[in-house]
C-alpha cells in the first residue's frame, strides 16, 4: 500500500491466496482509494494452474501459511496460478 501511495503511475498486482486475508487485502485498496493502482488476485502461484490445499490453522501467523499435500490437516482450497498466466492475464512483460 505504501508503494502504491507514493509512486505515481505504478501498477501493483497484490496476490493473495487465504480467503480471509484477501478479504482484508481488498478492503484496504478500497478504504485508501487504490482501486486504480493495485490489483487484487486471489490465487497462490504455483507450477501449474489450477487449485491446491492451503493450511488453515489459526494458531499460526498467515506467513506461515503454505501449501499442503496431506488434506487430514485443516486446510482450505485456493485457486493456483503459474507466474506465466499471471503475467499473461494483466498484460506484464516477462
Amino acid at each position: 500500500m505504501l508503494a502504491a501511495e507514493r509512486l505515481a503511475g505504478v501498477r501493483i498486482i497484490a496476490v493473495e491466496p487465504f480467503p480471509s486475508t484477501f478479504d482484508r487485502l481488498t478492503g484496504m485498496i478500497e478504504q485508501n482509494a487504490l482501486a486504480q493502482t493495485v490489483t487484487p488476485v486471489m490465487a497462490a502461484i504455483d507450477s501449474s494452474d489450477g487449485s491446491a490445499q492451503m493450511n488453515a490453522q489459526e494458531d499460526g501467523h498467515s506467513y506461515a501459511r503454505r501449501i499442503v499435500q496431506n488434506t487430514s490437516e485443516q486446510s482450505v482450497n485456493v485457486p493456483t496460478l503459474t507466474l506465466k498466466t499471471l503475467f499473461r492475464q494483466h498484460d506484464l512483460d516477462q
